[in-house]
């Protein structure tokens, strides 16, 4: 009987021992559709991946203190706060994650100060990360207790429709240039120096976010000054001077209808006032005048809101493929307001394969393209000329009834008189 009961003691573990192992340490997934599920989830170490079920909103910061994954599953965190463009330490970030390792994907973050503080952690972003619509910006690195963030972007796809000049997408506290590595290809980053006196570096994703002024003056100990920017910006006179005494030769200036170039040692000694850069071009023609009232030419205008000296052989380049096709030549004229004629500048433009016009000028003001030559110096004088003709064609057709009662008078007097002269002269023949 025993040994019956050993046996099958042993036959039981043996059974045991086959069935599938688990441990208690094994990987653990939670979804979570609130604040409060979520900061439960957040201070249980079983779950390893927490998986956001629906979007939700939350009255504070959420802290990530431990190691954990976090899928968004394209869900949205919204920060409840009244104001977001006033600083509020509870509300600053929906999530701060605190000196750990991390990943967070497909996930958006909006409504508070700013969207994430990676604070001495290293964190992965992965997927859609959108963190539009926070006061300050998006995400913030900082040290904490000497430990440099680390952020990686793992087939990472930024967003932030709400980005503007001092709210930025990506920024860092106090931080060692040299210790921060930014693996995502942002169009532009730049020094700014806070009111506290602290230099941040700031990421764009949009380079004519920051100012066109902002970025020539980052430029000026640079070989090239590259600027993308808005037509409604400007570049000051104090800038464009520095840009004359530095190093920096090339300035490419690109806006949504055109780009500008010019080579700084060409700025001249004359320019005054601040460089917009607003350029219309347009088909209607932006000057009271009737300098081209019979011209029947295929007409371009390119209206300059700055007006007066400019580098010498600024370049303009702009798109006319809905004017001309590639390979037409035309024709670049200035229009002097002062005189109220138009002069050739060229007769050289040649649209280019995409249908692209560049015109070389050295002074800002209203230029025209035109698909054939019109008369040079063509002003409102000739109109005097016109006007002459018009009367004498128009005395002809409508002629003075005086006029012409005179003439028939002094024909009937000439007639009469050879009459007589005639009659006389027939009269001594007879006898």
């Amino acid at each position: 009987m025993k040994k019956s009961l050993k046996i099958v003691l042993i036959l039981i573990l043996f059974a045991v021992m086959l069935l599938p192992h688990t441990s208690v340490n094994a990987t653990e997934t939670i979804t979570v559709k609130s604040q409060e599920e979520f900061e439960a989830a957040l201070g249980n170490s079983t779950y390893t991946t927490i998986i956001i079920g629906e979007s939700f909103t939350t009255d504070k910061k959420i802290n990530i203190t431990r190691d954990v994954t976090i899928d968004g599953n394209n869900k949205t965190i919204t920060m409840q706060m009244e104001d977001n463009t006033i600083w509020n330490t509870n509300q600053a970030y929906v999530l701060q994650a605190y000196r750990v390792n991390t990943t967070i994907k497909n996930l958006s973050l909006t409504g508070a100060n700013a969207a994430l503080l990676v604070n001495g952690a290293n964190v992965t972003l992965e997927g859609n990360i959108n963190v539009s619509g926070n006061g300050f910006g998006g995400i913030e690195l900082a040290t904490n207790g000497g430990v440099v963030p680390k952020i990686t972007f793992n087939n990472a796809k930024l967003t932030n429709d709400s980005e503007k000049y001092l709210k930025p997408t990506l920024w860092t506290a106090p931080i060692n240039d040299e210790n921060i590595t930014i693996n995502y290809g942002f169009a532009y980053d730049i020094k700014v120096e806070k009111s506290s006196g602290d230099v941040q570096r700031q990421y764009y994703l949009n380079k004519s976010n920051v100012p066109a002024d902002e970025q020539a003056q980052e430029g000026i100990d640079k070989g090239k000054v590259e600027i993308e920017a808005s037509s409604t910006d400007k570049i000051t006179a104090e800038t464009l001077n520095n840009l004359k005494n530095g190093p920096a030769k090339d300035v490419i200036i690109k806006t949504e209808n055109a780009t500008i170039s010019f080579n700084t040692s060409n700025i001249s000694e004359d320019f005054s006032g601040d460089l917009s850069l607003k350029i219309d071009i347009t088909k209607e023609q932006p000057f009271d005048s009737n300098v081209l009232q019979d011209s029947t030419a295929n007409l371009l205008f390119i209206d300059l809101a700055y007006s007066g000296i400019l580098a010498k052989d600024t370049k303009i380049t702009f798109s006319v493929a809905d004017q001309y096709k590639a390979g037409d030549k035309v024709f670049l004229y200035y229009y002097n307001s002062g005189t109220d004629k138009l002069e050739l500048v060229s007769e050289d433009i040649t649209i280019d394969e995409s249908g692209m016009a560049t015109i070389t000028i050295d002074h800002a003001s209203t230029y025209l393209l035109s698909s054939t030559k019109i008369g040079e110096n063509t002003n409102v004088v000739d109109e005097n000329i016109i006007n002459q003709v018009e009367t004498a064609e128009e005395n002809i057709e409508n002629p003075n009834t005086s006029d012409i009662t005179i003439f028939i008078v002094a024909m009937l007097v000439i007639i009469g008189i050879a009459g007589i002269a005639y009659a006389v002269r027939v009269n001594k023949t007879d006898k």
